[in-house]
């Protein structure tokens, strides 16, 4: 949009530039979480889970941006959504592998009140 406008880039560049920032918007919000469970998987040493779901997710991410882009005739704002569902199945599969695994169970607690004691020091 307007910042690209003001550079002095093709204004048909700057439009289409624009929508596809704030089309990638929602895939934004599911990186948070992914970056989370990222985090968890290394620090319990689960890389090669972690790697087959994303191996996974990479070979069905072609399939997602056709439909899309083609199928569903979204253009080139089919890619954002086509990242954001990539996102979400790898999230999913992230979840399902720690609850059907059993190997993280004695690291996975729920949240409580118990947590947030002694931290009043720091």
């Amino acid at each position: 949009g307007p910042i690209l406008r003001s550079l002095k880039i093709d204004p048909e560049v700057a439009e289409y530039t624009y929508q596809f920032a704030m089309a990638m918007i929602p895939a934004v919000f599911f990186d948070i979480p992914l970056c989370l469970l990222e985090k968890f998987f290394l620090g319990q040493r689960l890389a090669n889970p972690q790697m087959m779901i994303q191996g996974i997710n990479t070979l069905l991410y072609p399939f997602y941006c056709h439909v899309f882009v083609r199928k569903m005739d979204c253009g080139f704002l089919g890619i954002c959504a086509a990242k954001a569902v990539s996102e979400v199945i790898y999230i999913v599969g992230m979840v399902l592998y720690i609850f059907f695994s059993g190997k993280c169970r004695d690291t996975l607690v729920a949240p409580s009140m118990e947590m947030l004691k002694g931290w009043s020091q720091y």
